[in-house]
């Protein structure tokens, strides 16, 4: 009994040894990342590891070489034991630094061990969040070793590029019934609304509900799915309503809610209609390319006079070639400022050429927000295409170029027309005016037009380009030869506005009203006269400045020009 009494706490403490030694023995991860079992005691080296981190890669999702929010990414790296002895009980980490929010990189399973001249590639996905701002990311690429063995640890460094949302918002409201005037009782009014992304990026999942008082009904639905709108695009949403006779109020307010993927970047809007206002006639609705961010067109027609009923034209001109541009965003590309309603202008008077002076379209070359690249090959084209024109020798190839954009003058005054990824600050960089009237009058055309809604003076409509100089440097004006043209928006010490309730150019929208009103018939005298009438007049109407057109003739040109017409002789 005596041994028994001295040998029991022997025993207990026998067996809380071998407790003990089974739960060092087995250790298993309880995280949320891959379980992992390991033995915690290390075994003593036999010879020295030596580990190396090589091999460092980078991917995100998007391929852009950058870390985006609400992205993820893998960093891949590869661990070498170049040593003679086994590493033990490696713990690879890719360590953020605390200052930088929004990262999250979940830890790799830990490595029992490596042997002598082994490697094992590691990669890690990580995920940015919204938190994410713009910068640069080092991240350390390090790993521990049970016995010390430590590698040296690597630094990466990531551009990081924080959120920029969706905004999604009603630009455009627009009432309608079938034959215009007061709306009765009962009649269905069309209520269209231009809803617009002006987000930097695109948004997912948009849907717009209408909203109605009490005794208003739909005429049909609803709720409209809008779908996907990219950065700056545009989508029309038509909704038709009727009143019955116990609606007595004066004016009919409609309520849309927008919502989008996020469900934080749409804003809704309420549109009222005047029941005792008479309203437009339904009419297709033309809209041109997306709207520039910076234009508010809040509360103004959702289209021009002179972008409907656009005169049509049996007559063919399968001689005539066009070159059209318009450069409107220039701030996606070179930091400047846009020039609002360009996209616009070149899509119309594109509609005229085809529809009201019988060009064939696929005789006309349309550039919106053209780069240098895209402008020095659509000159050469167009003039390529008068060269070799098939029946040149029965009727000589004739040539109109547009181009509604920025203009620029340089020390030797000369002007240049800039392309959206040339800033103002390195003009000789643009397109030289003078060397695309050269390159279109050597291509043999009987006639060359050209019509300039811009300035040489630093800047156009209204908006000044960061090289606008204190200092006006007037262009020459005697450069330009063969039979040639040229309707320039603007004096040359002057700049060129918008006509911001047309939705147009000032030139560009006396210029399409012109054809409209004579339906291409206006001789090149009375088209000039014209202008430089109208665009003088309303420039200080609406835009309290000065612009008068200025018209160049070649001397070539100066006997004949005065009865030659768009919609040809």
């Amino acid at each position: 009994m005596k041994q028994l009494y001295y040998l029991l706490p022997a025993l207990c403490v026998g067996l809380a040894l071998q407790f003990k030694q089974a739960q060092a023995q087995w250790v298993s991860s309880s995280s949320s990342r891959q379980s992992v079992v390991w033995h915690p005691a290390v075994p003593r080296p036999t010879a020295p590891a030596q580990l190396e981190i090589r091999n460092i890669s980078f991917a995100d999702d998007n391929g852009n070489r950058k870390i985006d929010a609400r992205e993820s990414f893998t960093i891949g790296y590869t661990l070498c034991n170049t040593g003679q002895g086994t590493a033990y009980q490696i713990r690879p980490r890719i360590t953020v630094p605390p200052t930088i929010g929004g990262i999250s990189i979940p830890e790799p399973a830990d490595i029992r061990a490596l042997n002598a001249g082994d490697t094992l590639r590691i990669t890690q996905r990580g995920y940015a969040s919204e938190e994410l701002q713009d910068g640069t990311l080092t991240v350390t690429i390090a790993a521990t070793e049970g016995n010390g063995f430590i590698p040296s640890p690597q630094m990466l460094q990531i551009e990081t590029y924080a959120f920029r949302p969706p905004q999604v918002l009603v630009a455009q409201t627009r009432f309608s019934n079938r034959n215009g005037g007061v709306p009765k009782s009962g009649e269905v009014i069309t209520l269209q609304m231009l809803i617009e992304n002006r987000g930097e990026s695109p948004a997912t999942a948009v849907t717009a509900r209408f909203t109605l008082p009490e005794n208003i009904f739909p005429g049909d639905k609803t709720d409209f799915t809008v779908g996907t709108l990219a950065p700056g695009e545009q989508r029309i949403v038509e909704f038709p309503f009727f009143t019955n006779q116990k609606y007595t109020a004066s004016s009919v307010p409609i309520t849309v809610s927008l919502s989008e993927s996020y469900g934080r970047y749409a804003q809704g809007t309420t549109a009222t209609v005047d029941l005792a206002r008479s309203l437009a006639r339904s009419e297709p609705m033309v809209i041109t390319g997306a709207a520039a961010s910076a234009v508010q067109m809040g509360g103004k027609s959702l289209y021009s006079d002179v972008d409907l009923d656009i005169p049509q034209t049996r007559r063919q001109q399968p001689n005539l070639f066009a070159l059209v541009i318009g450069n409107e965003r220039y701030g996606e590309y070179s930091r400047e400022v846009d020039v609002p309603f360009a996209r616009a202008d070149a899509s119309v008077f594109r509609d005229y050429l085809t529809q009201t002076c019988g060009v064939r379209p696929e005789n006309i070359i349309l550039l919106q927000d053209a780069t240098r690249a895209a402008m020095e090959n659509a000159v050469e084209r167009i003039a390529g295409l008068a060269e070799t024109y098939p029946d040149r020798e029965k009727q000589p190839a004739e040539i109109v170029f547009y181009y509604a954009g920025h203009g620029l003058c340089d020390d030797r005054k000369d002007g240049y027309l800039m392309p959206v990824d040339v800033p103002g600050t390195q003009v000789r960089q643009g397109i030289r005016s003078a060397d695309v009237y050269n390159r279109l009058s050597r291509s043999g055309a009987a006639r060359v037009t050209v019509f300039l809604d811009a300035c040489f003076s630093g800047g156009a409509r209204g908006e000044q380009l960061l090289a606008a100089r204190a200092v006006k440097i007037e262009p020459n004006r005697d450069l330009i030869a063969g039979n040639t043209v040229v309707f320039a928006a603007a004096k040359s010490n002057q700049s060129a506005h918008a006509y911001a309730d047309k939705q147009h150019g000032m030139f560009t929208y006396f210029l399409l009203r012109k054809l409209k009103e004579s339906k291409g018939q206006a001789t090149y005298r009375e088209l000039g006269d014209y202008l430089i009438s109208e665009v003088a007049h309303y420039s200080l109407r609406e835009n309290n400045a000065a612009q008068t057109p200025d018209i160049l003739v070649s001397p070539e040109a100066q006997e004949m020009w005065n009865d030659w017409r768009l919609s040809g002789n």
